[in-house]
């Protein structure tokens, strides 16, 4: 509960465009962060980070788009900071594009 309880309060603070929810929370605390964003209509991107398996993280994703959740993603801990990196970009910059006349 502080978890989620200091989550809430930061989010209010900063008003963040994307949040990268870390599994790790108890899954109580993920649970309540999830309808908490839902309740804010948070537009922004969420990406899910874990070191529980991928079908834990659907799952998760699936919950979070009930909830009218923007999911960018899903990212096993250890394995993806590369997925993380692309995720952001693609966040900020938009999907890559190879310029006319270069070929990729």
């Amino acid at each position: 509960v502080a978890a989620a309880a200091r989550f809430f309060y930061m989010y209010r603070q900063v008003r963040p465009t994307i949040v990268i929810l870390d599994l790790f929370l108890q899954h109580e605390d993920v649970l309540r962060v999830i309808d908490f964003l839902g309740k804010e209509r948070f537009a922004g991107g969420v990406i899910l980070f874990s070191g529980y398996d991928y079908r834990f993280l659907r799952s998760i994703a699936g919950v979070g788009r009930d909830h009218g959740l923007n999911i960018m993603g899903v990212v096993e801990k250890g394995r993806n900071l590369d997925k993380v990196t692309a995720l952001l970009r693609t966040a900020y910059l938009g999907p890559l594009r190879t310029p006319a006349g270069v070929q990729g």
